[in-house]
């Protein structure tokens, strides 16, 4: 059924809350605010007609899925708006990513929601309106995988281009990609009635209309980051929100049907006037006057008494702190155990670098020879470590590694046994000096082994090319038609961990992208 000649096929305003409280890795503490802060948020959406779905204490997986879901059943004139509310992580790269229930904070790349998979879903969508709202540390980080990329046609750029009036991309969160985002204080009390800074300031201005400065109706993006970000920083919190916007006209997230009474600043602390310090700490009255003092007898009895006593109460003292410093030194190793450190990779290292990569994790480098023939591996160069690479290991403890050297000849040479009747000589004589045994110029030195190329499976395009350059390779993009994520890595060649020659060429496999749907183009006629 086709709409009628003349109409337009209606908008909606769609949200998609994914909001994590519990956590199955203990590392990761459990948060108060996400799941109340979801809870708020989707009646309030519903309030002022949005389509709402939220997701609570779910895994990484159906985060993955709803996330993928929701921007595939978008339509052109869909109005989306996305909200995060959660632990966020960051890997080595300094990349984020959100964490769900089954997340594991040493694996935030496997087992999380990186930005960058939803960057990748809001460039396939066919909405031209999306709104992301992140609310959780480090969520700064989450507009550096907003950016266009520089090699490639892609990113937020392409997704603003040609687009007409009030349709783009904005995203808004909480603080920046090394601040931390904070839930309300300590205060049980306020534990109980507030949630975070950033999400209370969002319902704040969306609920009473206050984001509308303006007075013409319409909550934009930019009067909602205006306000809430006003809001925060009237707070106790120094978290510092931040905003990207890629778009053409003002993106609308809310039309404002009543205006309520704002809720004023939080409460500062009361003012230090005399009547608060006098119902604060009232003033006691004067102790009685003592009576008379003890007589001259009476005063030298207690002072001899004092005296007598001094000695027992040091020895006492004495044996307090004796006793205290051996408890403490029995219990020293236990109490100064240190948290516990990555073990680096070493092998395929030199022994400086080696040695320099281990005392770097505050641990002791131990080096022990591995005698191999000289084909195997290059003198000087890390063979094999214990414990494991990406293992952790105590601050202090020791790390061995062994280091190639070029096996030697235990047996001498003998001369023949001489026959009966001859005399037999000794060569060198008895006490003369011999030139001492060095390298000729004939024993061939050991060459170093070519290094390993680098693995840039399910890596973007750009990625890959910067990892394999720094590397010293040449890349070879090849566009493939197979099944997989446009613009990732799907396969190279050589694969991942084979030894080549630096200058040479790598091949990298990447599918193309999708031809754009234009079903919906009204210059078909459909």
């Amino acid at each position: 059924m086709t709409a009628p000649a003349g109409t337009q096929p209606r908008s909606r305003r769609r949200a998609l809350l994914l909001a994590c409280s519990r956590f199955t890795d203990e590392t990761l503490p459990a948060l108060r605010s996400p799941t109340r802060d979801a809870e708020a948020l989707q009646r309030l959406l519903d309030q002022i007609g949005y389509e709402t779905r939220t997701l609570t204490d779910c895994t990484a997986q159906e985060a993955r899925h709803a996330v993928a879901e929701f921007f595939e059943t978008a339509t052109r004139r869909d109005v989306n708006l996305l909200y995060f509310s959660c632990h966020g992580l960051q890997d080595a790269e300094m990349n984020l990513h959100f964490a769900f229930s089954d997340s594991q904070y040493r694996r935030p790349d496997v087992t999380g929601v990186s930005a960058e998979f939803v960057r990748i879903h809001i460039a396939r969508s066919r909405a031209r309106s999306t709104v992301v709202i992140v609310d959780c540390c480090f969520s700064g980080a989450f507009l550096r995988a907003m950016r266009p990329k520089a090699s490639r046609d892609a990113g937020v750029n392409a997704l603003v281009r040609d687009l007409p009036e009030g349709t783009g991309v904005a995203v808004l969160t909480s603080s920046g990609a090394t601040e931390l985002s904070l839930e309300d204080p300590s205060d049980q009390h306020a534990a109980r009635s507030r949630g975070s800074y950033f999400t209370e300031a969002i319902l704040t201005g969306l609920g009473t209309g206050a984001a509308d400065t303006d007075l013409d109706g319409r909550i934009t993006v930019d009067e909602l980051f205006s306000y809430a970000s006003d809001r925060v920083a009237d707070g106790p919190s120094h978290q510092k929100p931040r905003k990207y916007v890629e778009a053409v006209g003002d993106l609308v997230v809310a039309a404002v049907r009543v205006r309520k009474p704002e809720p004023g600043p939080p409460v500062p602390p009361p003012a230090m006037s005399g009547a608060t310090l006098a119902a604060q700490d009232p003033i006691q009255p004067w102790p009685p006057l003592p009576g008379p003092g003890p007589g001259p007898e009476e005063s030298r009895r207690r002072n001899r008494r004092r005296r007598s006593r001094r000695p027992l109460s040091v020895g006492v003292a004495l044996v307090v702190a004796l006793a205290g410093g051996l408890v403490l030194w029995t219990n020293w190793p236990s109490m100064a155990q240190a948290e516990p450190v990555p073990v680096p990779p070493v092998v395929g290292l030199t022994r400086a670098d080696a040695e320099t990569a281990i005392r770097s994790a505050r641990l002791i480098p131990v080096a022990v020879p591995a005698s191999t023939a000289a084909a195997a591996c290059a003198t000087g160069s890390v063979t094999g470590q214990a414990p494991a690479p990406r293992s952790t290991a105590a601050q202090g403890s020791t790390v061995t590694y062994q280091v190639c050297a070029r096996s030697k000849s235990a047996v001498p040479e003998t001369s023949p046994t001489p026959k009966r009747g001859k005399k037999s000589t000794v060569s060198p004589a008895p006490r003369t000096r011999t030139p001492a045994i060095g390298p000729t110029s004939n024993s061939p030195s050991p060459k170093p082994l070519p290094p390993k190329v680098p693995c840039v499976a399910n890596y973007s395009e750009e990625t890959a090319t910067a990892v394999l350059g720094e590397a010293g390779y040449n890349v070879s993009t090849v566009t493939t038609t197979d099944g997989g994520t446009p613009g990732a890595v799907t396969s190279q060649s050589p694969s991942c961990g084979t030894r080549l020659v630096k200058g040479n060429t790598v091949r990298i496999f990447v599918p193309a992208e999708p031809e754009p749907d234009t079903s919906d183009d009204p210059g078909n006629g459909g």
